[in-house]
């Protein structure tokens, strides 16, 4: 899966998402949210989360959106910034709201990692 992402040519400027606040200090990359890249890896994710059951215990999701995939090189960062409540879900015409944890996930070679900001780590099987 990494090595698909980093060969992508999908990867567009990071602040195509940012709010007008994170837009000023968002200097990153993210595979475009439509692209069959970004929809072939957020299905695997997200069916990966939604089979497993300390993260679905742990969160209690009523629905998940699709993941933004973002890499940040060369002095690439996103600086301090308040996180919108909401964001447009491409195909479905209006804002939705996020759920109430604000979560990251991140790939590592061999397993899936995901952390509630401020919270312990959960470390989860991954798909390769």
């Amino acid at each position: 899966m990494r090595a698909k992402l980093e060969a992508s040519d999908a990867w567009v400027d990071g602040r195509a998402t940012a709010g007008y606040q994170g837009a000023s200090v968002k200097r990153n990359q993210q595979i475009a949210e439509g692209s069959p890249i970004a929809l072939e890896f957020g299905d695997i994710l997200v069916g990966t989360l939604e089979r497993h059951p300390l993260f679905i215990s742990a969160v209690l999701p009523n629905r998940m959106y699709p993941p933004l995939f973002n890499r940040y090189e060369g002095g690439m960062h996103f600086g301090n910034h308040v996180d919108g409540a909401s964001r447009i879900v491409p195909g479905h015409g209006a804002a939705r709201a996020h759920g109430c944890i604000r979560h990251a996930v991140s790939l590592a070679p061999g397993r899936l990692r995901w952390r509630r900001t401020g919270h312990r780590k959960i470390r989860m099987a991954c798909m390769k």
